[in-house]
């Protein structure tokens, strides 16, 4: 998650060329010139899925079964708003990856009330000190079901609420039931408001979980992990302890803010890994692993790792990064980092302006990419990060461009009904990728650049699905798929085209029998110009 304010990327024509990243065409040559040679045999990984963060979105929208149906399954038309052509047969984005924000916030669900879904505020104030938001916006004061350091007894009333966050808990459990092999992931952006140093979830410029409390928050995101698989039947994967823990050079996470944060230095991180993987298995809850550390930036979470003590290297399950350092990183090195010691790689949080200069920024004047940015950020992550999941962090947001779906908000705090939501051009964008690149499949050629085309392909038995992204490559584009064995009778080729321009009568995820053709173990397909195309192939194999 991202503050809106300015970060400097460097997103220039030359931070796209070939110059910046090594490999960027590793498609061997075919006997036919300028084809690219597509390996079955390659294996850059099998594919666990797409994803999302609940958080703000799901507190506000997470009664909707309409949004879960967009979200979570693979429906090919969803509408949002009957009978409203904006809001109509939208392509459902197949998400199968949630993550549960374990709030830190008690008291002040939305302004002006001293209760909220029935529930009092009273026990946010104890023994003299008192949960604080300077800034933050009501929406996102996730609650904490912790609300004060009187009893450890998550049965204890007087300490212990767990009637609180319903709307997220609603689109968790929607979630759950659209698709019964969703992966879950528990996460936290600031720890209950009474273990911080000020007392302040929007943090304090520094180091803000008081060092004799965190035992304290490992046994939060414990007891909320066990208490969401008994009542609930959650089954979590992981949990991640922290959200961006290092900030800028300074840490950014500094009240007022807009949102909850805290940072923690390495040192305090390897602690904390340490004590929750202590917790988890004295609750008896082995099976849940830790995944770390969700820096904001790829290059800092490549130093993060390369000083991290082997023993809590050991601890940590899957290495989570966020995209918010553009193409000015080094994914190849975090790549690298990550296979010499096993470890998993999830691009577990994304999100842009949809700006092309300065993506972070979302103020005026700003070059829209229609989505095309965003587009740019994933093929660089198939390409050089070979990551195993990729998330956006909210697909909704009041901001304009920064999510898929904008709904208002306006300056009395109010959020417009359904019929004001704007689909952007982004949600198709992401379709192209997330409803045909599908988990389990194995990720086997990603290659391109800004000046050519990227090709992402990825395999099951007897389909390929293929996903070309062009800037200012090649229109024409050939494919030798001579090397996958069987290859042969009752071949369908099915494509889906979206545009990256905002233009009236664009495609925006036009499908069509076609659109591309195969002649002896050839593949050829033409691209539109700032376009993204996905081509499925489907064959049975011969004797």
């Amino acid at each position: 998650m991202k503050l809106y304010t300015t970060i400097l990327l460097l997103s220039t024509a030359l931070s796209r060329s070939s110059a910046t990243h090594p490999n960027i065409r590793s498609g061997a040559i075919s006997s036919e010139v300028g084809a690219i040679k597509i390996d079955p045999s390659n294996n850059r990984g099998t594919w666990e899925g797409w994803g999302l963060s609940l958080a703000w979105l799901a507190n506000l929208f997470g009664e909707d079964e309409k949004l879960a149906d967009a979200f979570f399954t693979m429906q090919e038309s969803v509408q949002l708003v009957e009978g409203h052509a904006e809001m109509g047969s939208l392509p459902a984005l197949g998400l199968n990856i949630a993550r549960y924000n374990a709030g830190g916030t008690c008291g002040g669900q939305r302004d002006g009330l001293d209760t909220f879904q029935g529930v009092s505020t009273d026990a946010c104030q104890y023994a003299g000190e008192q949960c604080k938001w300077s800034g933050t916006y009501d929406w996102r004061r996730i609650q904490t079901f912790w609300m004060n350091w009187h009893s450890k007894d998550p049965t204890n009333t007087t300490s212990w609420r767990w009637n609180v966050d319903l709307n997220q808990r609603q689109m968790l459990l929607n979630a759950k039931e659209r698709n019964p092999n969703m992966i879950f992931e528990l996460f936290s952006n600031s720890p209950p408001w009474w273990m911080l140093y000020n007392k302040d979830v929007p943090g304090n410029g520094g180091n803000n979980l008081q060092k004799w409390n965190e035992g304290d928050f490992a046994y939060y995101l414990a007891t909320v992990a066990k208490h969401y698989e008994e009542n609930f039947g959650i089954q979590w994967q992981s949990v991640a302890p922290f959200n961006e823990p290092r900030g800028g050079n300074f840490c950014w996470w500094r009240s007022p803010n807009s949102q909850e944060g805290c940072c923690m230095d390495l040192d305090q991180q390897m602690r904390v890994v340490s004590v929750l993987r202590e917790e988890l298995d004295k609750q008896e809850l082995q099976n849940i692993k830790i995944s770390a550390s969700d820096e904001s930036y790829i290059d800092r979470a490549t130093d993060n790792w390369k000083r991290t003590r082997s023993k809590i290297k050991s601890l940590i399950y899957r290495l989570n990064v966020h995209g918010y350092q553009g193409m000015n990183s080094r994914r190849d090195l975090f790549h690298d980092l990550a296979k010499q010691d096993g470890k998993k790689v999830w691009m577990s949080e994304y999100g842009d302006c949809g700006g092309w200069t300065d993506p972070m920024s979302c103020g005026v004047g700003h070059k829209k990419s229609n989505g095309m940015y965003m587009v740019e950020m994933m093929n660089a992550d198939f390409v050089w990060l070979q990551m195993t999941a990729w998330l956006y962090w909210q697909p909704m947001d009041a901001t304009d461009d920064w999510g898929l779906i904008r709904f208002p908000y306006d300056a009395e705090h109010n959020w417009g009904s359904k019929e004001h939501w704007e689909v952007k051009n982004k949600y198709y964008l992401h379709a192209q990728f997330s409803r045909h690149i599908r988990p389990n499949m194995k990720i086997i050629h990603a290659t391109g650049s800004f000046y050519d085309n990227y090709i992402v392909a990825a395999m099951a038995p007897n389909r390929l699905a293929v996903v070309f992204t062009r800037f200012s490559g090649p229109e024409e584009i050939t494919l030798d798929l001579s090397a996958f064995e069987g290859l042969g009778g009752n071949i369908t080729c099915t494509s889906w085209v979206t545009e990256g321009t905002d233009v009236k009568g664009r495609k925006k995820y036009e499908k069509s029998v076609g659109g591309a053709t195969i002649a002896g173990g050839f593949l050829k397909t033409t691209l539109l110009k700032w376009s993204v195309k996905t081509v499925e192939v489907e064959w049975t194999i011969l004797p």
